[in-house]
């Protein structure tokens, strides 16, 4: 985390860092983390990975309809990336829609390829199916 924070120093509109560090920072400090994530959806508006962070971040900050329309917004420029899906899902569940995170969590599960976070959505939806 220091890294990226040092790199900022060097050049503050770094999207990479500025990403990054917002979404390390997002359960631990979820107000910090807003400012990276906005500085770099300002900078890059159309990455699927500045959105996707600054819709998680949101969903940390309980803004949770804006994490819904910047979460749609990744969806629309990466619809096949199953790690944006999944965290489509965990932001309607945080916002009260299990249905709907079921919805989006069945095909992820039980599909056959792999990600890096396949195995909290299948808990996810273990646990919203209980």
């Amino acid at each position: 985390m220091m890294e990226y924070r040092a790199v900022l120093e060097a050049s503050p509109r770094n999207v990479v860092a500025l990403n990054n560090l917002a979404w390390y920072l997002r359960a631990q400090d979820p107000e910090q983390a807003l400012t990276y994530a906005k500085r770099a959806y300002e900078i890059a508006p159309e990455s699927a990975d500045v959105l996707d962070t600054l819709a998680l971040v949101l969903m940390e900050n309980k803004a949770f309809d804006e994490a819904q329309a910047r979460i749609q917004q990744a969806l629309k420029l990466a619809p096949d990336n199953a790690g944006v899906r999944y965290h489509a899902a965990r932001i309607r569940h945080a916002a009260g829609d299990t249905g709907g995170a079921v919805i989006i969590l069945e095909p992820l599960v039980e599909g056959a390829k792999d990600f890096p976070e396949k195995q909290e959505a299948a808990e996810l939806l273990a646990r919203l199916k209980e």
